[in-house]
């Protein structure tokens, strides 16, 4: 199993979605059931190469949106359902996108909690009770009362 790197898109479009281009004009500006099973076995030659593999449905997921952007829907429709199909051909695939989210979730997470100074803990302060440590009070967000606009009074 290879490990993904999405931080570093590939430089040229991927060799499916380029084949998949070259198809749907040799094609009459369609992609047919032939067509499509050749996507099918480039994307199964692929298989293992996870890296390639997912670039490879980003690319056919752009040439959906050009189609689609350039008023071909009904292609567009086509390899949107191809590329749905393909959840169930790549399993490992889908497992390991899922967790690199959940990771990268993680990750933004804690970020977060640096950002703030840690978790914060307790809550809004409850009337008659001590402010918890650390609290931010509403009086302090308040500018200084030189610099608010005057409150608008009815005459």
């Amino acid at each position: 199993m290879s490990e993904l790197d999405l931080s570093k898109p590939p430089t040229q479009p991927p060799a499916v979605s380029l084949l998949a281009t070259k198809l749907y004009y040799e094609g009459g500006r369609k992609l047919d059931d032939a067509a499509l099973e050749r996507l099918q076995a480039e994307l199964e030659r692929l298989r293992g190469d996870d890296q390639s593999l997912f670039w490879s449905f980003v690319g056919l997921e752009a040439l959906n949106q050009l189609l689609t952007k350039a008023g071909d829907k009904a292609t567009g429709d086509r390899i949107w359902t191809f590329l749905l199909a393909q959840r169930d051909h790549f399993p490992d695939l889908e497992t390991k996108l899922q967790a690199l989210s959940q990771d990268r979730a993680q990750a933004l997470q804690s970020a977060a909690q640096n950002l703030i100074g840690g978790a914060a803990k307790g809550g809004a302060p409850v009337f008659g009770k001590a402010v918890p440590k650390g609290t931010t009070r509403l009086s302090d967000l308040i500018p200084q009362a030189n610099l608010r606009p005057p409150v608008p009074r009815k005459k």
